[in-house]
């Protein structure tokens, strides 16, 4: 899509606005959208922009009944999991490297031991140390 080939480009606020203002009326659009507006931001830097597209999210996860049982905890347990990643970011200034690597390596294994998650790979890789 093309906010993929923005993303792809270096136009990260470009597709960050696209994202923003597709008409979400599939529910697999407005995941998606969530999904990819997380990486951005990540990749920007922009941990405190993600917890809000995460609570957005959750929100349409748990008030649309419609969704299948197994694609909706598959995508809650990527909110939860990429809330735990972006807490450790933010805190790392805080933690001690030691503190820090210790906390990412049981994240990992937490990740790496989910069977039930979206865009699994893509966590497995940011926890990697």
């Amino acid at each position: 899509n093309l906010a993929t080939i923005l993303n792809y480009q270096g136009k990260n606020i470009d597709a960050i606005q696209l994202l923003d203002n597709i008409d979400y009326s599939d529910s697999a659009y407005f995941m998606g959208a969530k999904f990819k507006m997380v990486k951005i931001f990540y990749e920007m830097g922009s941990y405190k922009l993600i917890p809000p597209v995460l609570d957005s999210l959750r929100i349409y996860l748990l008030r649309h009944k419609e969704i299948n049982i197994i694609k909706r905890k598959v995508s809650l347990n990527f909110v939860k999991l990429t809330q735990h990643l972006i807490k450790l970011k933010m805190d790392k200034d805080y933690l001690s490297e030691r503190k820090y690597v210790q906390k990412m390596k049981a994240l990992h294994v937490s990740i790496k031991g989910e069977e039930l998650l979206v865009n699994k790979e893509w966590l497995m890789q940011e926890t990697s140390l």
